[in-house]
């Protein structure tokens, strides 16, 4: 049984004003998977914020919480893989 994903309005905002459609389709492809295991091998826990996690698509980061009683990926940031320090 697979997680529901929920998309922040900031994520959704960049994913379609600033992403070219391969990169969005990517994204696409990794939320499905990550929907079916949201602690793949491809997921990482972020050290400094506690219950987030990331997971890379390409030079792209997305960072979620996983809520295993809703069974629920909460994605709240999408952004370029080096400009990523804002939960610190």
């Amino acid at each position: 049984m697979s997680y529901d994903v929920r998309v922040s309005h900031q994520a959704a905002a960049y994913f379609y004003r600033l992403l070219d459609r391969r990169t969005q389709r990517a994204i696409l492809g990794r939320l499905a998977r990550t929907a079916e295991n949201p602690r793949g091998p491809w997921v990482k826990p972020i050290t400094n914020a506690e219950g987030h996690s990331t997971a890379l698509v390409g030079s792209w980061r997305l960072v979620f919480v996983v809520d295993d009683q809703a069974r629920r990926v909460d994605v709240s940031l999408i952004r370029p893989r080096g400009g990523l320090f804002l939960l610190s």
